[in-house]
């Protein structure tokens, strides 16, 4: 595959050999208590048109609640070719520098590509690490949640936001 056939072009910087840089970093904002449950709402009209939310993602996140999660850099990020999370950690700096607020995930995706598949690193009620799986369809974004700790691989193309 072409990175052209990404629709990134070869100007952005490569990291670790697995991961391609895309556009600029950017600055999202997360309000001073974020309540999951009633900012991910299945309704295509809606702040955040959502058209699914998986039951991993309903299970580990809608009872969520972040306080002063702030101002976070973020940046964009196109998988160059499949692999599991382990080495996606590695090329990121590690799982701390992977992580993101739920909150920032959901200021991110207001104004996201939704021609772009997107997947985030996101704490759950009980601290745990999960991937957030987005992507957009009939008419608003579908969200699931997958463990980091089971084996799922990835697939080259998809775009990863991290700090």
């Amino acid at each position: 595959m072409k990175f052209e056939d990404l629709g990134i072009g070869r100007a952005g910087a490569i990291v670790a050999g697995l991961l391609r840089n895309v556009g600029d970093p950017i600055e999202v904002s997360a309000p001073d208590r974020f309540v999951a449950r009633d900012s991910f709402v299945v309704d295509r009209n809606g702040e955040l048109p959502i058209s699914l939310i998986g039951e991993d993602f309903t299970a580990h996140f809608l009872g969520l609640v972040e306080e002063r999660a702030g101002t976070a850099t973020i940046q964009q990020r196109i998988l160059i070719e499949g692999t599991i999370d382990g080495p996606i950690f590695t090329a990121l700096g590690g799982e701390e520098r992977a992580r993101l607020a739920l909150a920032h995930v959901f200021a991110f995706l207001k104004g996201a590509d939704r021609d772009r598949w997107y997947f985030f690193y996101v704490a759950d009620t009980a601290g745990k690490l999960w991937a957030v799986d987005t992507y957009w369809r009939d008419g608003g974004w579908d969200l699931e949640a997958y463990s980091v700790t089971y084996p799922r691989g990835w697939r080259g193309g998809g775009c990863v936001v991290s700090r």
